[in-house]
């Protein structure tokens, strides 16, 4: 959750548990190394459009349970490679 907890405003009806857990938030919480990074994919922006809509075709079918993992998934991830899936982690990862 981002945002400063002790300034978010709860409706009158609000549950007295939701108000007691909000209120104890640990104050020796540390930030996430990943806040405020964003994926700059300029330099691979046709690999990543192409793997958007191959993820959209064959990936998210088999997501929702509408296609057998076993059986769908190996060729799905081939596509997803045919599209430029390891060129986009790989300048993900140089980003990160």
């Amino acid at each position: 959750m981002l945002g400063h907890v002790e300034m978010i405003r709860w409706a009158a009806n609000t549950h007295p548990t939701i108000l007691k857990y909000r209120a104890s938030q640990s104050t020796d919480a540390v930030n996430s190394v990943t806040l405020g990074f964003n994926f700059d994919a300029s330099e691979v922006s046709v690999e990543y459009t192409n793997t958007l809509a191959e993820f959209n075709t064959s990936i998210l079918p088999i997501k929702l349970g509408l296609l057998d993992y076993e059986t769908a998934f190996p060729a799905a991830l081939k596509k997803m490679k045919a599209a430029g899936l390891d060129k986009v982690v790989e300048k993900y990862n140089e980003q990160f």
